[in-house]
């Protein structure tokens, strides 16, 4: 049996972005928000426990009115159902198959890579649609990343910001099992020292950069 999806105890946002399907991602992403959906709206629509038309319809419901939650506008409406949508392959493979895609290995192997690398996309692309000012918006971000990518200048500008994400990214990864990526205690002492002067290089150098508030501050 595949163990459950281990969550650090009081942790609202557990490395999410690390997630290998989208029933695990709402497992990791606003917890409390999340949570309370479920406890006050999923579940007495009547959850799981009821046919699989329902369970879908209960689903795509409760994601919908979450985005609504976030704001009166068609762009959070849209975000809530592609979530919801996200989740039909998830429950039609539980109910054909028996198995439980919400839940997997307590530690993410190799084999799990692809599978975070989708839903990481999967995720982002809802996250146009969160972030855009109107439907119309979104989809000219679709247009010009479909038409205007230059892989080439991608790749040349920002070398050193590339190199700092990559970096931290593989601290976080090598942390997941703990409650924040900085909880470097346990790690040996090179590592350490290498993480803060990481973490302080970080802070020279996207210090210049204009603020920006973290989006549930808004809500």
């Amino acid at each position: 049996m595949r163990a459950p999806v281990r969550i650090p105890t009081r942790a609202n946002f557990a490395y999410p972005y690390f997630s290998r399907n989208i029933a695990e991602f709402w497992q990791r992403w606003h917890i409390s928000l999340s949570t309370w959906f479920r406890d006050y709206f999923y579940i007495p629509l009547g959850g799981n426990r009821c046919s699989l038309g329902r369970i879908i319809f209960n689903i795509l419901l409760t994601f919908t009115v979450s985005g609504l939650w976030h704001g009166a506008n068609w762009t959070f409406i849209f975000w809530g159902l592609l979530n919801g949508l996200y989740f039909v392959p998830i429950v039609l493979r539980r109910h054909f198959w028996g198995r439980d895609a919400a839940t997997a290995a307590t530690v993410p192997t190799a084999r799990d890579l692809p599978w975070i690398f989708l839903t990481f996309h999967l995720v982002l692309v809802g996250w146009i649609f969160f972030r855009s000012p109107s439907l119309g918006d979104a989809l000219q971000v679709f247009r010009t990343i479909a038409t205007d990518f230059d892989l080439r200048a991608f790749l040349a500008e920002g070398l050193k910001f590339k190199f700092l994400i990559l970096i931290l990214l593989a601290l976080e990864w090598v942390q997941r099992r703990q409650e924040h990526p900085l909880h470097v205690e346990t790690l040996p002492l090179p590592m350490r020292w290498v993480t803060y002067n990481v973490v302080v290089i970080a802070i020279f150098a996207l210090g210049t950069f204009k603020y920006t508030p973290f989006i549930y501050f808004q809500f």
